[in-house]
């Protein structure tokens, strides 16, 4: 599947709540019940816009990847494509060019995952992610 990457934009911020709320409203729902006036502050609060890249098809956004870089490690702090998108390789390509990037600078990869998120636990497990850490709600991986 062809796309492009681009860095996000302040007039991208909409679109990226939008599948940030598409993506996780069942998880938040099922665990804490989804409250939009939190979810829309906790949003602003943690939209670093250096830190934001947009995924296109044909011109149009698909996705969107946020990716926090430390003295010891890259946490991918966000990953999410719309759902007619998924299952074509283009997370998998994206987190194993992530893993590849984390390797030469000597860093390990970490993410976090809702337990209850049982698709994007196995991608994680099978591009070689192993759980470091667990919440109640969240499994926190990591690959070396």
């Amino acid at each position: 599947m062809k796309y492009s990457l681009r860095k996000a934009s302040i007039e991208d911020k909409k679109c990226i709540y939008d599948l940030k709320k598409n993506s996780n409203y069942k998880y938040v729902d099922e665990i804490w019940g989804w409250d939009e006036t939190y979810q829309i502050n906790d949003f602003n609060d943690s939209f670093i816009i250096e830190e934001l890249t947009v995924i296109e098809n044909e011109g149009n956004v698909i996705g969107f990847y946020q990716l926090s870089v430390h003295p010891d490690k890259i946490n991918l702090t966000e990953i999410h494509i719309k759902p007619e998108f998924r299952g074509r390789g283009i997370g998998s390509e994206l987190i194993n060019a992530f893993i590849t990037g984390a390797r030469n600078q000597r860093k390990r990869l970490t993410l976090g995952s809702f337990k209850s998120n049982t698709r994007a636990t196995e991608l994680y497990h099978r591009l070689g992610f192993t759980i470091f850490d667990e919440t109640a709600t969240h499994y926190m991986m990591e690959i070396k």
